[in-house]
């Protein structure tokens, strides 16, 4: 079976977690010890961006084909997206934070309702509806050229047919009651085939359980059957505490062999060293090659006086180059972006963005075009756990961490960047979508949604993707969801 990867993109955001530095021990054997930054670091040096658009994980979403002010009317740019006008919509499926893949003239989303779909993306029919349980399916599906693939939250990863929509195989990757798929499924090549791969993580936290038991991590399956080929924790029992779920998406270096992926938060005491940063493994077989620790003693403990920082890294990783230097880049709830060497984890710059909270700080994946990132975080309020009422766009050098540009505005981002032909789109939570300009940050274009909102937004040279539907806890009386496609002209 060829199961090339064809296009996948990201999820959402972290559903988790807000930052300080130490040192650490190896989990186990040959393994390095992870290293640590400091928190209040605004800005170090050193990072022409060669940002990847479809391959790996999507969370670069840095698809641009035309320069920014085109002046055709027949694509969507600066001077065009006024003429956006709705095509079509999908309604009644509870939520969606899964960001529309596009492939070969059809449209591939998770939903809310533990459904898997996939639509005609000019007309909105559906072509086929795969039930694959209960659960919600938070993520964005991986596509391949026979396969979709996706996780759901009670820890089943899903592959299905991609033409049919059957189901053809269910694979739990953890055995812990309270395990699960919050991010996107990856595709890796390694020397005896391609892996997909997916994080783990868990809502215990906010179980009423005399002690937390979940442990997160990274596991690679075969997407012939869902067989696991490996399985990499984030924390070890004999040594540090539980937690450290994995709500980022991986993103994949094949040139190195290497994939990227964010970490959360400890939830019991001692603190996990391979916590709130970023874990570097081996496709191969999942060794850890390196790790970079943002924040050290995280350790989260809910209604507890002794709580801390909630500093996860749930935004999936970026990948760019910036002066010949080959970086992975990312954000976390402290409210910092910070750019590491790929090779060996070494820290190039970080810039603090905003104060953090354990809602606030960069909870969505940046935008990467040419030398720039456009990262949105969330200003957090000195001394409360929320974020506060504003958030803002930052324009990043992708050399220097630089702040080249940004702009504050109402409402809070959970949803990651898009960035494409001269516009940034953005969805807040509040239900409002935005297309501004990416030089001065103008917004251009916007419409608000009946709901909650947390999906990334797909875009094309004629036409612009937008799911909405969210929700944290408990499911709301009346949930209301949909994705609503809008064409140009």
């Amino acid at each position: 079976m060829n199961m090339r990867l064809v296009a996948t993109v990201v999820l959402m955001a972290s559903a988790g977690c807000a930052g300080t530095t130490g040192s650490a021990v190896p989990i186990s054997g040959n393994r390095p010890a992870p290293t640590t930054i400091a928190t209040d670091a605004s800005t170090t040096s050193t990072t022409s961006l060669a940002a990847t658009a479809t391959t790996g994980v999507v969370s670069v979403v840095s698809t641009t084909v035309s320069p920014p002010g085109t002046t055709s009317p027949e694509v969507l740019s600066v001077d065009t997206v006024r003429n956006l006008s709705e095509a079509w919509r999908i309604e009644g499926i509870s939520g969606t934070t899964s960001r529309p893949v596009l492939f070969e003239g059809t449209i591939y989303f998770g939903a809310y309702d533990g459904t898997l779909r996939a639509v005609d993306a000019e007309t909105g029919r559906q072509l086929w509806t795969a039930d694959v349980g209960t659960a919600t399916l938070p993520g964005s599906p991986l596509v391949m050229d026979e396969l979709v693939v996706l996780g759901d939250t009670a820890g089943l990863l899903h592959a299905v047919n991609r033409q049919t929509g059957t189901l053809l195989w269910s694979m739990r990757l953890d055995g812990h009651p309270h395990a699960a798929l919050f991010g996107s499924p990856v595709l890796a090549a390694t020397t005896s085939g391609d892996l997909v791969v997916q994080g783990v993580g868990s809502f215990e936290f906010r179980m009423p359980v005399e002690r937390f038991t979940f442990r997160g991590s990274v596991v690679a399956v075969d997407p012939a059957d869902g067989s696991i080929r490996w399985k990499t924790y984030t924390t070890d029992d004999d040594l540090w505490g539980a937690g450290v779920s994995v709500w980022s998406s991986p993103v994949v270096d094949p040139d190195r062999g290497l994939l990227f992926v964010g970490t959360g938060n400890t939830h019991s005491a001692p603190a996990s060293p391979y916590a709130d940063g970023v874990l570097a493994l081996e496709v191969e077989d999942g060794s850890i090659a390196w790790m970079r620790q943002l924040t050290e003693d995280d350790v989260l403990v809910p209604e507890s006086p002794r709580a801390g920082m909630d500093a996860d890294v749930g935004a999936t990783p970026n990948l760019f180059t910036a002066a010949g230097r080959d970086l992975v880049g990312v954000g976390d709830k402290t409210g910092r972006y910070v750019a590491i060497d790929r090779d060996d984890g070494t820290l190039s710059w970080s810039t603090k963005l905003t104060r953090g909270s354990r809602s606030g700080g960069v909870m969505g994946a940046a935008a990467v075009h040419r030398n720039e990132l456009y990262v949105v975080s969330n200003v957090g309020q000195r001394g409360e756990v929320a974020a506060g009422p504003t958030a803002g766009l930052f324009v990043l050098d992708a050399i220097t961490g630089e702040v080249r540009r940004s702009v504050e505005f109402p409402g809070r981002v959970y949803a990651p960047v898009t960035h494409r032909n001269g516009l940034v789109w953005i969805a807040l939570t509040s239900g409002m979508v935005q297309a501004r300009d990416s030089v001065h940050l103008d917004v251009l274009w916007e419409q608000r949604f009946p709901s909650l909102m947390a999906g990334g937004i797909t875009t094309t040279d004629r036409w612009a993707y937008v799911p909405y539907g969210f929700w944290f806890g408990e499911l709301p009386a009346d949930p209301d969801g949909g994705l609503v496609a809008y064409r140009l002209g």
